[in-house]
């Protein structure tokens, strides 16, 4: 709207506190937006942007607006006195009424109406033909007097009070507030610098063949990336600082993937996860865990990667998704949680060796299910994860679950390749993201239309670590395997109490955190084993070898040979595999 048109429009408006606030709307409100639990956003030609702001202070870009919107009432005043603008049709308050009546009387006017009804032969009215009809000349001193009162509203709206209420009563506007989950709602599209990315169905015509055969003549292709102009009512709050070129290559991107994944399937691998990563979707429910030794090029991926898709990346502390996270109280802000709406590629940082997963955060993130989040000093809020996580490192995270839950969510990647220390260039990271970013973005999409077409294809590489890293950490099974015999003999039981006790001491014994006694009974459930109520509770189809003693496994007197360093079994073994290979003192 032109800077008239808004003049004209905020003339009209009353001059109150709302007025000033309608004022604000009809001249900054396509550019602001409110949500109550995340802030003010802006509007910067590209996406609706997120304003820093301090606790009981508004963002300068609003106030700034607010300024401009006061200042701008001077202009509606000038309008009006200038255009011959009629004042609106509201009543004047009652010292506009004696102020106008005053001056009415001082030109014989107020009685106007009372002579032309006594008027019989027409006389006076013939006179008077000469003077300013009633209603000009009443009207334009009402007009001149709404120029006056518009005016002093403009000095009276500049004090302070004045200026908050104007953002404090506008952003409950229904145009103005929205809601977190109206933000980024097409999680399929893309935000860059030249316009937005979506992912559509190509079209191809048919053979002519088959035209005539009765079919139409278009149908639907494989998948493509169309860019389309920026909208505001999109809602989009992300941006990828980057150009998308078609044509665009990246030949040094190129060989430094080749050099540090050479097997073809990692690459491909790697590029679905990456054009993945570009989407809001989460229909994979997976994330994936770098794993290998330094200088093998999986943070100069990582970290190019989150540079090119620019705000749809986030960072996060692994340590809000390990153990500790669950110690929170239900009224703590998260701040770090609370960041993540919105974010599509989030990288975390290193685990501690040894550091435990949050099993349930993991599954409650990765399986799409509402996470409850506050920033600090703002209420609570809901939102709808769209992120896949990416965590790397040297040290894999402790996972104590041993069902498909949690398993069937982890991607271990191994980066088996190491660059010799005097072949390490430091400054290629900095040179792909700035000259190749757009070829880049390509592989990404590449990888997009790939997932897309054929869903995520995890290499045989990807599969077998994994696999190895859930074997590696199924102690139940470990304790299963040293403690236990396991029979297809219903009769073979033992308390469950008895089985728990030795399982705590082992645990205590071997250095390794013990479940708490539920925790033990829904891994026992996972692995098939049975309960049986006779006289207390019973596991079935499974006992404690004999010889081995609850006092002996508390005091450290019984270890495995693999962690005594010893080999062989004592003589009574027999060909039974599950003692085959261990020593008991």
């Amino acid at each position: 709207m032109p800077d008239f048109a808004k003049d004209l429009a905020c003339a009209r408006l009353p001059l109150t506190d709302l007025g000033n606030a309608e004022r604000w709307r009809v001249r900054h409100g396509d550019d602001f937006r409110f949500c109550p639990e995340i802030g003010w956003f802006a509007w910067d030609k590209r996406r609706w942007r997120l304003l820093s702001e301090e606790k009981d202070r508004l963002p300068a870009p609003v106030m700034q607006s607010v300024f401009l919107t006061v200042r701008a009432i001077r202009n509606e005043a000038a309008l009006v006195a200038a255009s011959g603008f009629a004042p609106p049709s509201e009543p004047l308050n009652d010292r506009d009424l004696w102020e106008f009546e005053r001056w009415a009387e001082a030109f014989g006017l107020a009685e106007r109406d009372t002579y032309l009804r006594s008027d019989s032969d027409g006389s006076l009215a013939r006179a008077l033909d000469a003077l300013e009809p009633l209603d000009v000349v009443l009207g334009a001193k009402k007009q001149a007097m709404w120029s006056h009162k518009i005016a002093a509203w403009a000095k009276t709206s500049e004090g302070a009070g004045k200026l908050q209420s104007v953002a404090a009563l506008a952003k409950a506007f229904p145009d103005i507030a929205i809601e977190p989950d109206q933000l980024d709602q097409d999680r399929m599209a893309i935000n860059v610098l030249n316009g937005t990315l979506r992912l559509e169905r190509a079209r191809e015509k048919r053979p002519s063949s088959e035209v005539e055969a009765g079919k139409s003549e278009w149908r639907t292709a494989g998948w493509r990336v169309k860019l389309h102009r920026h909208d505001r009512a999109d809602l989009m709050t992300k941006l990828a600082p980057v150009k998308y070129a078609p044509g665009a290559t990246c030949p040094e991107y190129d060989a430094f993937i080749e050099r540090v994944q050479p097997d073809e399937t990692m690459r491909r691998f790697v590029h679905q996860w990456g054009g993945l990563s570009l989407t809001g979707d989460i229909s994979e429910q997976k994330l994936a865990f770098f794993y290998g030794s330094g200088r093998n090029g999986k943070g100069t991926w990582v970290e190019t990667v989150a540079a090119i898709v620019g705000d749809y990346a986030g960072s996060i502390p692994i340590d809000s998704f390990m153990t500790d996270a669950g110690k929170r109280r239900g009224d703590q802000a998260t701040p770090d949680i609370a960041r993540l709406p919105g974010v599509r590629f989030l990288r975390a940082s290193e685990p501690d060796k040894g550091a435990a997963l949050n099993e349930g955060l993991i599954k409650q993130v990765t399986g799409g299910d509402p996470v409850d989040a506050r920033h600090l000093n703002k209420g609570f809020f809901t939102f709808l994860p769209s992120f896949k996580m990416t965590i790397s490192g040297n040290h894999k995270p402790k996972i104590k679950g041993t069902d498909d839950g949690i398993w069937r969510r982890m991607q271990l990647v191994p980066w088996g390749v190491q660059i010799p220390p005097d072949q390490v260039d430091r400054k290629l990271g900095d040179r792909m993201r700035d000259s190749e970013a757009s070829g880049i973005l390509n592989r990404l999409l590449a990888g997009l239309i790939d997932w897309r077409t054929h869903g995520l294809v995890e290499p045989d590489q990807v599969r077998e670590a994994t696999r190895a890293y859930r074997d590696d950490s199924d102690e139940l099974g470990r304790f299963l395997s040293d403690m236990c015999e396991v029979s297809d003999d219903p009769k073979v039981r033992i308390k469950s109490t008895e089985l728990f006790q030795f399982y705590e001491a082992w645990c205590q014994a071997s250095g390794r955190e013990a479940w708490k006694q539920r925790g033990f009974v829904g891994a026992m459930r996972d692995k098939q084993f049975e309960q049986l109520t006779s006289n207390g509770m019973w596991w079935v189809k499974v006992r404690i070898r004999p010889g081995i003693l609850l006092d002996d496994v508390k005091a450290g007197a019984w270890r495995a040979d693999d962690e005594k360093g010893d080999s062989g079994a004592p003589d009574d073994v027999g060909d039974d595999p599950w003692l085959d290979g261990r020593r008991y003192d």
